[in-house]
């Protein structure tokens, strides 16, 4: 057993509590469309590609699984790599949250939070170092708060697709981190 189990079907999304498509990084739906399960040298890769792009997937890493499963389709399942990536088409334009860095600085460009508003806006303004441009209509960190900024993105845009300086990547739903308790609050 790997030592970070994908909890979500690599390929629907949905939640794995089956211990064998934990393992997999795949549902036994799915896996029933084409997953290769004989013990050839060639398969063995396969799986090993789709267990590593679930655990990408869940990490929110969209690029990393992209890549594996050019792999796949390379190895010869074009079909189950282009279902496994169907579920990130237009990832680009589904993106909600824009990330840009320089030397310093992280810059932050989140959706208007309607129902949690206020607790978002509380809670962005806890980070350290932050500051909102106006005219960009933007929040701006210092890069030491990267990790609050993760953990307010986990909180409040579970599976929401954003775009960064290393690509596209997807907010993991699976990780709940309360911002009440990353800045002392009880």
């Amino acid at each position: 057993m790997h030592d970070a189990n994908p909890t979500y079907c690599l390929v629907c999304g949905r939640l794995l509590t089956d211990p064998e498509s934990v393992e997999r990084g795949i549902g036994p739906e799915c896996s029933g469309q084409g997953y290769p399960l004989d013990d050839s040298p060639e398969k063995q890769r396969v799986r090993s590609l789709v267990r590593s792009a679930a655990v990408a997937c869940d990490k929110g890493q969209i690029e990393s699984v992209r890549e594996k499963m050019k792999e796949v389709a390379e190895l010869g399942f074009p079909a189950f790599a282009a279902k496994a990536l169907h579920r990130f088409e237009n990832a680009e334009r589904k993106a909600k949250i824009l990330i840009t860095a320089d030397e310093q600085f992280m810059y932050v460009n989140t959706p208007f939070r309607r129902g949690r508003k206020n607790e978002f806006i509380t809670a962005m303004r806890q980070i350290p170092g932050r500051w909102f441009d106006y005219g960009n209509k933007l929040n701006r960190f210092p890069l030491s708060s990267k990790p609050h900024v993760w953990a307010l993105l986990c909180e409040f845009f579970p599976g929401e697709f954003g775009t960064g300086p290393k690509g596209i990547f997807r907010i993991p739903q699976k990780e709940k981190v309360s911002t009440a308790n990353l800045f002392g609050r009880k």
